[in-house]
């Protein structure tokens, strides 16, 4: 079959695909806010306003979007992420106009006979020839504009890395101290810490809490049914006496902007008519499996002020008395002795007082400070030796779906499918242009999900730690997919050859790359028109949501948690694009085609990527931007792959002079790596002291000592379910007031620009 025909049948599979999404989003989007733009709802942007109401209207004000606006709002995880985006598209973008306007032209007068897309490739160049000249430019050209653009963005991240570090946050002012000696206590902790530093404000050693634990959930459980009988009692009476009564007689009652009832608390409202005394019928509920009915209202009433009452009096006596943990935040009053005491070794005793940057409080594993560092690093060795398992077992199904995507094995494996591809030529093309990609996708997006699994079984104490062993691991198995998918077709053979001869890696390499180019163009196309796409239509949210809110919320209270906006997991999202990186360097001189598709790629991901950081995910921690560094490392070895490949073409096209005029470039490459590391990611690693010298001390008074205080012990309890409801009634007054100024403003905005008009976020818009 010509390579032509599976690539326009997966070009148009994926454009419809990417279209259907991108228009059922601008249709949604202005009628489900709540799925589409919690962040907007809940009044948590201070320097973002909304979106015009209009069908494409949001596009402008997104791409708009400055780094500084996103740093303020989102954190510099965040920042670094839009940056690291903006660098493949500078840098892609250069690579495909060098590759549209020369390396193409190039290679279609090659001499070596091959026709369809493989004319404009490296595989058109015959042995030995002048035209390999072209692809040693590119290989330099490509490798000294990444070197460019990655200067900029590690000077970006010096600069909002340092202003990171001055941010009023209590993790800027602490340590963590890990592996004390046993029943280390907090005072005694204390008083040897101020022999070291004479700021010492707070020592917190971390206790063990599953007493007090246990007691939470039973009171988390017990409010949950007392909600559900309360609201049961409301919905009874209020039907049953609206069959005496006229509406006018009744109280009339509103949807809230978040699931919530506006008007009385959840204790009065629905419970009557007005001008009606008559209490509502009870609600009877079995006291166990086979226990008597009693009134459940009365009943989980006294459950919940009995776990009230247990928790006030546990959360008093437990620090004194329970075990203690080798774990313990120190806070200082000033971020120069913070960041002394997170880097500086602070005692000559080996294995005890190891200490680091605390991260940030919501960023905190609590349960993984219970071990030691003997603990962690046994553990630590287990899981990663059940990781290098799995690595060296994957090839075998992954080599295995490899083979499938030829349609030849995949009809042999599945042979009714050979007289349908026969009669049908338009499926044929659609079948092996699309079903590969497919394939490959799904079987890659059960990875993030167990590594981050076998991540916190290593006992990381923070989950940015655990998201950054994700990227660590996955890496590596990006690159055993990469060369696994080079060999699809017959893997079995090539992985036997590999075996037996090692040091064929880069003849084999330099024959597979031109060979698999249209392959890994539909596999691009692929992610760049549907995953993107699909990923702003948030169909797997909107079936979660739907599904929690319709069939497992019986409350408000229910419906408003099922509501909430998640987090944006970057384990999941960055390996895919380190992915692309990697795909595009290799490609970019082998087969230039793939590169405005790699461009499509990056736009869209800066494009929803943005749109989905600032209006939609919530943040539940932030790193401080030391992704980066990992990113850089793969990005370098990404670069370093493409290098080796051309080295191998070039052998393999019997060009001795081409291959040892790109050896030199591993050595600048790998030179270029070690000069940032020192350069700029060293000096800013921890707080550098002649920033920290030069900090206010006037906002000191002003932190929160129990900050790193465990949560059990910071949980303020409610005598009754009446206190959370004003709680939670004040919180939706205080959201109504914030969207209407939100709204307010944007119209302003609105009017200034000569745009659409806002539309208006009211409280009946802000449900699904």
């Amino acid at each position: 079959l010509e390579p032509a025909g599976t690539l326009l049948a997966s070009l148009a599979t994926n454009f419809l695909i990417g279209m259907t999404a991108f228009l059922a989003f601008c249709f949604l989007r202005t009628r489900m806010p709540v799925l589409y733009e919690p962040r907007l709802l809940h009044g948590n942007l201070k320097n973002v306003y909304g979106l015009p109401s209009s069908f494409l209207g949001w596009i402008r004000p997104v791409i708009a979007l400055t780094d500084e606006q996103i740093f303020e709002e989102c954190g510099l995880d965040a920042t670094m992420q839009v940056l690291f985006l903006r660098f493949c598209l500078k840098q892609f973008v250069f690579c495909c106009l060098f590759g549209l306007v020369v390396l193409m032209p190039v290679f279609s007068v090659g001499q070596n006979g091959v026709t369809g897309l493989d004319s404009i490739s490296m595989s058109n160049l015959e042995s030995k020839s002048p035209k390999l000249w072209a692809a040693l430019i590119s290989a330099y050209l490509f490798s000294f504009s990444c070197f460019y653009f990655v200067r900029q963005v590690w000077l970006k991240y010096i600069e909002y890395r340092v202003r990171y570090f001055h941010r009023f946050k209590p993790h800027n002012y602490s340590a963590l101290i890990q592996n004390l000696p046993p029943n280390t206590t907090s005072e005694a902790l204390n008083n040897k810490m101020v022999t070291i530093f004479d700021d010492v404000l707070a020592c917190h050693v971390l206790c063990d809490t599953n007493q007090l634990k246990d007691l939470i959930e039973e009171r988390t459980n017990a409010m949950e049914k007392l909600d559900r009988v309360r609201w049961q009692m409301g919905k009874a009476y209020y039907y049953q006496e609206s069959h005496n009564n006229t509406m006018e007689q009744m109280v009339v009652l509103n949807d809230g902007a978040d699931g919530t009832m506006e008007g009385p608390l959840l204790s009065q409202r629905s419970y009557g008519t007005a001008g009606t005394s008559q209490p509502p019928q009870p609600v009877m509920v079995r006291t166990g499996c086979c226990g008597h009915k009693v009134d459940g209202l009365q009943f989980y009433s006294r459950v919940l002020a009995s776990a009230n009452a247990e928790i006030e009096e546990l959360q008093a006596t437990l620090e004194d008395s329970a075990a203690l943990w080798p774990s313990a935040f120190v806070t200082f009053g000033s971020v120069k002795s913070a960041s002394l005491a997170a880097s500086s070794s602070l005692t000559s005793r080996p294995g005890e007082y190891l200490s680091a940057p605390a991260p940030g409080v919501r960023d905190v594993v609590w349960d993984n400070l219970r071990y030691t560092y003997h603990t962690r690093f046994v553990r630590t060795c287990i899981v990663d030796f059940c990781i290098g398992f799995l690595l060296l077992f994957y090839t075998v199904p992954l080599a295995f779906v490899a083979s499938l995507t030829s349609l030849e094995e995949l009809s042999k494996a599945l042979p009714f499918l050979k007289p349908v591809t026969d009669k049908n030529p338009a499926f044929k093309a659609w079948l092996q242009g699309f079903l590969p990609t497919l394939t490959l996708t799904i079987f890659m997006a059960v990875l993030p999900l167990l590594l981050s699994y076998m991540a916190y079984l290593k006992g990381v104490y923070s989950h940015s730690l655990a998201q950054a062993d994700v990227i660590r691991k996955f890496f590596l198995f990006q690159i055993q997919v990469f060369f696994v998918s080079l060999l699809a077709g017959s893997a079995f053979d090539q992985i036997q050859k590999l075996i037996d001869h090692p040091s064929d890696i880069m003849s084999l390499l330099g024959e597979s790359v031109p060979a698999t180019g249209v392959f890994f163009t539909n596999y691009v196309m692929l992610l760049a028109f549907s995953g993107s796409l699909l990923e702003l239509l948030r169909i797997g949210p909107l079936i979660v949501m739907g599904f929690r809110k319709y069939v497992l919320s019986k409350t408000p209270r229910e419906v408003k948690l099922a509501q909430k906006p998640e987090a944006y997991d970057y384990g999941s999202y960055l390996p895919e694009e380190l992915l692309v990186l990697l795909v595009a360097f290799v490609y970019a001189t082998a087969a230039p085609l793939i590169l405005p598709f790699v461009v499509f790629y990056f736009a869209f991901r800066m494009l929803v990527f943005k749109y989905s950081i600032v209006y939609v995910h919530k943040r539940d921690f932030e790193s401080g931007g030391t992704m980066w560094p990992l990113i850089f490392s793969r990005m370098i070895a990404s670069m370093l792959i493409y290098q080796i490949t051309l080295i191998g073409v070039a052998t393999l096209k019997l060009s001795p002079v081409i291959s040892t005029l790109l050896v030199p470039l591993l050595a600048i490459t790998t030179y270029f790596y070690y000069h940032c590391v020192w350069y700029y990611q060293q000096p800013v690693q921890h707080c550098p002291l002649e920033d920290a010298a030069t900090e206010s001390k006037e906002r000191v008074s002003e932190l929160d000592l129990d900050a790193y205080r465990q949560p059990e012990f910071k949980l303020q309890v409610a005598n009754t379910l009446e206190d959370e409801d004003n709680k939670s009634l004040r919180h939706d007054e205080a959201l109504d007031g914030r969207v209407e100024r939100l709204v307010h403003a944007s119209a302003e905005s609105d009017n200034l620009s000569h745009t659409s008009s806002f539309r208006t976020a009211s409280v009946s818009d802000r449900t699904v």
